[in-house]
């Protein structure tokens, strides 16, 4: 499906009882939110499954066709923990042990974004609804395995 042909129709996001994701490789989608903190702009990033993951459905693994960007993210390898560290230090897991997974922080006052308001709200960072939001949106390949679980995802992202 072409992009504006998704933009017109929008992406359908899954949310629900977390699922386990793997992939021989992933990508880092990179935007930029406005904190509701500190009101400033801040990087925010979102891990994307490629085409052909596989996803675990109750003891089997399924292959799963199209892209998906995560979101509610609770787990991840060691390896994908390591390279977020490095690139994206702020997407991590909060210091507030009630807030379990990880999440977006704003670079200048730390406050944690919701993933709702990123991935799920029409002209949310991960969520564009013109050609303009979908382009500012940069993708970053990266050629390591993908173990993750997350309680959400949005199917075959515009970006």
């Amino acid at each position: 499906m072409g992009l504006l042909a998704q933009l017109a129709q929008g992406d359908s996001a899954q949310v629900g009882r977390a699922m386990k994701i793997r992939a021989d490789r992933y990508a880092i989608a990179s935007a930029s939110a406005q904190c509701p903190a500190c009101g400033r702009w801040t990087q925010v990033v979102s891990l994307v499954a490629p085409e052909r993951h596989e996803r675990l459905l109750e003891r089997d693994w399924e292959t799963v066709a199209e892209r998906v960007s995560l979101f509610y993210v609770t787990q991840l390898s060691a390896g994908v923990r390591r390279r977020l560290a490095t690139l994206t230090p702020w997407y991590r897991q909060p210091a507030a042990a009630s807030q379990p997974g990880f999440v977006n922080h704003c670079e200048h006052c730390a406050h944690p974004l919701d993933d709702h308001d990123l991935h799920c709200e029409p002209g949310g960072a991960f969520q564009p609804q013109t050609l303009a939001e979908a382009q500012g949106i940069r993708v970053w390949e990266i050629a390591e395995d993908l173990d993750a679980e997350a309680g959400g995802c949005g199917h075959d992202p515009a970006f």
